[in-house]
């Protein structure tokens, strides 16, 4: 198989067997609870093999591009995966897209697994936390 394919395929059986955790988001300041499929944060368009998650990020506007898939159905996810993927807006309402310059995760029920950039980093039980900071005038791109 490509790489693409076998990666796709990777994720579309994880979708199959992941129990959602919930989770605590706190958004500058702004919390809410999600029972989450899915939570991504980045600061440009594209993750781990090409995958463009994140279509309203900006890298240098100074805040992360979140994007947030709630409690979908199987079916929602792997019928939308192919548009999500490639860097498009969806309007659905299990699917939100927001920028924040502070993101703090708390698990409140379940295991959520993190990674970086499509690779393994962490697990987080219930009580666990993880803080996103973005922190201006460290780099310059020209």
């Amino acid at each position: 198989m490509s790489p693409r394919l076998n990666y796709t395929l990777a994720i579309l059986w994880s979708v199959l067997v992941f129990k959602r955790p919930k989770v605590e988001i706190t958004i500058d300041g702004e919390v809410r609870e999600e029972r989450l499929t899915m939570i991504v944060i980045g600061k440009g368009n594209y993750i781990g093999f090409g995958l463009g998650f994140t279509p309203q990020s900006k890298i240098d506007n100074g805040k992360f591009g979140l994007t947030i898939l709630r409690n979908s159905s199987y079916y929602q996810l792997i019928s939308k995966y192919l548009k999500l993927a490639n860097n498009k807006k969806i309007d659905h309402p299990w699917l939100s897209y927001l920028e924040a310059e502070n993101i703090k995760l708390t698990v409140k029920e379940g295991l959520l697994p993190i990674e970086t950039d499509g690779e393994y980093y962490d697990i987080l039980e219930e009580g666990d936390s993880v803080n996103y900071s973005i922190r201006t005038g460290l780099y310059q791109f020209v």
